[in-house]
């Protein structure tokens, strides 16, 4: 069954650490490294035979403060807010068909409260384009970030 995309007016959520790897001091949104695949998410895609997905919540099924909590591990934790117009612009700008945000369940999350809305950020691997252009494609695509003040990252 193929995945079914989030509409154009859903809001995802995308949990950063909060090292200046990710989010340079004093910046308004994360740099590029924040949304770039990691390996996992590679090994993550060949062990599902699928494309390669970068996690994001939407955040009309997952609180901010339920998705912090599924990342416990990880800590300090910055949350940003990425619309899926901003997602869908940065498609149509880029000419990048594959980038998309779709529902992906997570099995281990399925009974929790906020379990349903861990969704997938399509599109974001290199593929076969020019490092530069992928660097700008990941970089527009952070500056459709807002910062989400939570008292659930504060704990």
């Amino acid at each position: 069954m193929p995945a079914l995309e989030l509409t154009p007016s859903a809001i995802t959520l995308r949990l950063v650490l909060n090292e200046p790897r990710f989010v340079p001091d004093g910046a308004r949104f994360p740099n590029s490294l924040a949304i770039e695949p990691t390996s996992d998410d590679k090994k993550d895609a060949e062990r599902r035979g699928g494309p390669v997905r970068v996690s994001v919540w939407d955040q009309a099924r997952t609180t901010t403060g339920q998705a912090v909590e599924f990342r416990r591990a990880q800590r300090p934790l910055r949350a940003y807010l990425l619309p899926v117009k901003g997602v869908l612009a940065v498609r149509v700008r880029f000419n990048a068909t594959p980038l998309r945000v779709v529902e992906d369940p997570l099995e281990e999350l399925r009974d929790q409260p906020g379990g349903d809305g861990h969704c997938g950020l399509e599109g974001l691997d290199r593929g076969g384009r020019p490092r530069p252009e992928w660097r700008d494609l990941l970089d527009e695509l952070v500056r459709h970030c807002t910062e989400v003040d939570d008292p659930a990252l504060r704990r």
